[in-house]
């Protein structure tokens, strides 16, 4: 049963090396592995040449930049195996067993669509490591999808990242599900829209995949583009959950994950710049109503906040909390800037 593994590189001389050996030590050996060199300006393109000459299961692609959803769905197109791996070039896989225990896992039963794991994630300045909390998998695998989606929200569990789930592949070529090239929150959208046409999915505990928090990658450099991004996509699935979709229970679990994710928004409120923070706060004020809709303790107590507070105060407090939890207590100079 072959993996495609697909690794989208762009600016990432230093990670490129760490990132293939860790798919190379695998021990699942059925591999097709295609880097997507998206116009690199470093060496990078040279550097993936060279490894499709050592191993032959590496095919590569050149292209002109276009992002990482335009970079991931070039490989989506090339990709022959009958399961499909994410893998970004700055990361790497931190258990050389993860696709042999993912394999394992599609095994158990006789279609299994996704497979979700773990992953820890590192900080380079500090070398601090943060593992996701165990799956409940006595309460999750051999339920139906509802029930899985129900479970993973309740917990606070349902990550949106593409890297930390085997797919299979007909489900992109059946519905279309490639990534929306150009817009910044694309890993939120392709989730939701993968939970609409998955059929089973399963999780394990394995903690396989390590993410990387550098100063210079696309997720510490944050703006208006951002935020607009992220509401946008709240947005769009407001109105598919309230008006187009057929499985009332389900739209209701979506509504209930959309409050979830809109404290994020609050929580990023003075990353974006002052000279934005009117058109931010003109961005996020009609989607508090989300909050009616909330199920987990994160959107309850933002809820609480809100119904005490008012909007505008219940943005400057989760702002302040989400900035000094990202940045600490010397990113306070941040809000006037």
């Amino acid at each position: 049963m072959k993996v495609s593994v697909i690794i989208p590189v762009y600016k990432v001389e230093q990670y490129l090396d760490e990132c293939l050996q860790s798919v190379f030590s695998q021990t699942y050996k059925d591999l097709e592995i295609i880097l997507v060199d998206d116009g690199s300006p470093d060496k990078c393109p040279q550097l993936c040449d060279e490894y499709a000459r050592q191993d032959n299961r590496i095919k590569v692609i050149h292209k002109e930049n276009g992002g990482l959803s335009d970079a991931r769905n070039a490989g989506i197109k090339i990709a022959t195996g009958e399961y499909v791996l994410f893998l970004d070039s700055d990361d790497y896989w931190s258990d050389k067993n993860l696709i042999k225990t993912l394999i394992d896992e599609v095994k158990v039963e006789s279609r299994v669509d996704v497979v979700i794991f773990r992953r820890k994630e590192f900080y380079e300045k500090s070398s601090k490591q943060v593992e996701s909390p165990l799956f409940d998998i006595k309460n999750i695998n051999g339920r139906n999808k509802n029930d899985v989606f129900r479970q993973l929200l309740l917990s606070q569990q349902l990550s949106m990242a593409a890297w930390i789930k085997l797919v299979r592949r007909q489900l992109f070529i059946e519905n279309d599900l490639f990534f929306i090239k150009g817009q910044l929150s694309e890993d939120i959208d392709w989730t939701l829209r993968l939970f609409m046409v998955a059929g089973q999915i399963r999780v394990n505990n394995i903690i396989g995949y390590a993410y990387r928090h550098r100063t210079s990658s696309i997720t510490t450099t944050y703006g208006i583009r951002n935020q607009s991004d992220f509401a946008s996509v709240l947005s769009k699935w407001i109105h598919i959950a309230e008006n187009e979709m057929q499985d009332k229970e389900l739209a209701q679990l979506y509504l209930g994950y959309l409050a979830f994710l809109y404290p994020t928004l609050l929580r990023n409120y003075y990353l974006v710049q002052k000279k934005d923070r009117k058109e931010e706060y003109n961005l996020l004020k009609p989607l508090n109503y989300l909050l009616k809709y909330s199920m987990t303790p994160k959107s309850g107590q933002v809820k609480k906040i809100n119904s005490i507070l008012g909007f505008r105060l219940t943005c400057m407090v989760v702002g302040l909390f989400g900035l000094i939890r990202k940045r600490g207590w010397r990113a306070l100079i941040m809000i006037n800037k």
